[in-house]
């Protein structure tokens, strides 16, 4: 349901004192905010709910999980979720703390079903997945540069894309129509792919790599493994660094298989 009236907005007053107060960056960023974020601070203010607020907003920009909200409650009730030791209060090695990496690393070899026990040297721990992504899109890219996204996606991408690592977000639009080539909908096609890096290369704009989330956020659909090893083959052939967002690959119904790229 939409209502009429419209999301947070920068007025000419504030517009005048960011101006003077803040950098150019600053002022970038607010301009940003601003304009792109309106929607979802309207949503917080106006959450829909099935009896207390049936004309309020429904969030479909962002993928939330609710599959294991139970199990998660029942853990952080245990005693042992009360541990605490003066090492972990102190500053730990920059990627995070070697039991912790061995337990992650032992954790995403058994449930990603990879061939080969992942290095735990190179597990590295950082604060949110658009957090990952920011800093990956900065070292990999050069301001300017492009990365190629299937849409929908997750809007906290071009937050990070376009304000912290400078690039520019190529939508790929995928279809949501089932058709004999298409068996699912917003399936990845390498078709697809190749078309938008072409129109990207005619506009002299240099793609530098591609993000992609399964299962989708916000969707939630689940890519297929034949469609997954197009995707990898299509950026290896384009030279392209691929940035995966597997954060719910374990969030699905019981009859869901995941295929992960690991």
């Amino acid at each position: 349901m939409q209502h009429n009236q419209p999301g947070a907005q920068q007025s000419d007053p504030e517009a005048t004192l960011f101006s003077r107060i803040l950098s150019n960056q600053g002022v970038k960023i607010s301009t940003f905010y601003y304009s792109n974020f309106q929607d979802y601070e309207a949503y917080q203010g106006d959450k829909y709910h099935t009896v207390l607020n049936s004309l309020g907003f429904l969030n479909l920009g962002i993928s939330e999980n609710r599959l294991c909200v139970d199990l998660m409650t029942e853990k952080l009730c245990h005693n042992d979720m009360n541990y605490m030791e003066e090492p972990l209060l102190q500053y730990s090695d920059w990627r995070g703390h070697m039991f912790l990496q061995a337990r992650v690393a032992k954790f995403l070899t058994y449930y990603s079903a990879s061939p080969s026990c992942l290095n735990l040297r190179n597990v590295v721990f950082l604060n949110s997945c658009c957090a990952i992504f920011s800093a990956l899109a900065m070292v990999l890219s050069d301001p300017g540069d492009g990365i190629l996204v299937s849409t929908p996606f997750h809007s906290g991408f071009l937050f990070s894309a376009q304000i912290h690592a400078q690039i520019e977000v190529i939508p790929i639009h995928v279809d949501s129509e089932i058709t004999n080539i298409n068996t699912q909908p917003f399936q990845i096609m390498v078709g697809k792919l190749e078309q938008g890096l072409l129109e990207a290369k005619t506009k002299s704009k240099k793609v530098k790599g591609s993000l992609l989330a399964n299962p989708q956020n916000p969707l939630g659909d689940v890519n297929l493994k034949d469609s997954l090893k197009e995707y990898l083959k299509f950026a290896k052939r384009n030279e392209l660094h691929v940035i995966v967002d597997e954060t719910y690959m374990l969030s699905v119904f019981d009859e869901t298989i995941i295929s992960t790229v690991f």
